[in-house]
């Protein structure tokens, strides 16, 4: 890659290892003046933004995340350099843990998010520059634009289950009209900050035993944080096998933002989660990666119809 080689002599960085290859994403270790370092290419430039201005101002905020060295734009890449953080990611390292470490962790997952969220006030939330860029949703007021994008996601999710087999028995006209009145319920009404929206294992950094970081802020807007809740719950823990440790990791939640937990909220955005996989394994034209990813989709059946249950 051109762009790769440019940055790589203008930083005078070694290339040491491709760490991760998303969709429009490149993650390298490398060696810099700094010692070890991270270079991530974005070919989406609003993810990009997101992610540095994100990155950029928990850090002066003192929260653990990596420092940016420094960002840019390299032709149609956007492009940043940011500290390596020692250790393992939670999800690595989820297997070898007793219970007993499970819930300590898990306690701090839940106030690190905690902290996540008061991290900007309602002046600040809107006063943002990176909320109202994305396309045909609304330039409002942050929650406003919250929930038109929810809406829009919903109304796209049904559009492409209607040919499905599971459509009727998952996510009929009427369940999805039940959604949006939800929906409709919290506008004005949410608890809205700024959410991480990929808050999981994978991207909660630990070493000796503790959590010492966040990494990965490039889907950061704000929005109500009860998604963020809603996100690792469904991605890491099985919701009916693992109930003391959902509860562990809401209530380190809870004791940081001094908030009980809004139970209408977060059945919503598991519902939403839920939807969301059964949708991107549907979507899948590879027969074969939606046949390997199966269970994630029953995974995804099982909490909707829970939590469609528990909403209406």
């Amino acid at each position: 890659m051109q762009e790769l080689n440019y940055i790589l002599k203008k930083y005078h960085l070694e290339l040491v290892v491709k760490l991760a290859n998303k969709n429009d994403s490149v993650v390298y270790q490398v060696n810099s003046r700094q010692g070890v370092a991270i270079l991530k290419l974005q070919r989406d430039y609003l993810k990009h933004r997101r992610e540095v201005t994100a990155l950029n101002w928990m850090y002066r905020k003192g929260f653990p995340v990596p420092l940016v060295y420094v960002d840019g734009i390299c032709g149609d890449i956007g492009y940043l350099i940011e500290e390596f953080l020692q250790g393992s990611s939670l999800l690595d390292l989820y297997v070898y843990l007793d219970e007993k470490e499970k819930k300590r962790l898990l306690y701090q997952a839940g106030t690190l998010l905690g902290r996540i969220h008061r991290t900007m006030n309602a002046n600040e939330l809107e006063n943002s520059c990176w909320w109202s860029e994305e396309q045909e949703i609304s330039k409002s007021f942050p929650d406003i634009y919250w929930f038109d994008f929810c809406r829009k996601q919903l109304n796209n999710w049904y559009d492409d289950l209607s040919e499905c087999k599971c459509a009727g028995k998952i996510l009929n006209q009427r369940v999805l009209e039940s959604l949006l009145c939800v929906i409709d319920s919290l506008e004005g009404h949410a608890d809205m900050a700024l959410l991480h929206r990929d808050y999981g294992f994978r991207n909660i950094m630990v070493d000796n035993k503790k959590i010492n970081g966040v990494i990965d802020f490039e889907y950061a807007v704000p929005g109500d944080m009860y998604f963020d809740l809603a996100k690792l719950i469904f991605n890491d823990l099985n919701f009916e096998r693992d109930i003391k440790l959902r509860e562990v990791f809401l209530c380190g939640w809870s004791r940081m933002t001094e908030k009980e937990i809004n139970w209408e909220h977060l059945w919503l955005y598991l519902a939403y989660q839920g939807l969301g996989a059964i949708q991107w394994v549907e979507k899948q034209k590879d027969p074969r990666i939606r046949e390997q990813n199966q269970q994630y989709k029953q995974k995804g059946e099982a909490i909707f119809l829970r939590a469609c249950k528990e909403m209406f």
